[in-house]
């Protein structure tokens, strides 16, 4: 199984893609460059949508 986003555009995200599979996944990067909204504002919708 995968998740995967395309064009996400929240907060500090301009046009990003996203491709989650299966296992551990970590978010790194420097203050502000967007992790929160991946995770919290785009991650976790779809997931919730799909499960």
């Amino acid at each position: 199984m995968k998740i995967k986003i395309e064009g996400a555009k929240e907060n500090n995200l301009k046009n990003v893609d996203v491709e989650i599979h299966d296992g551990l996944t970590v978010v790194t990067g420097i203050s502000g460059s967007g992790k929160s909204s991946l995770v919290y504002d785009t991650l976790y919708h779809e997931a919730r949508r799909r499960f």
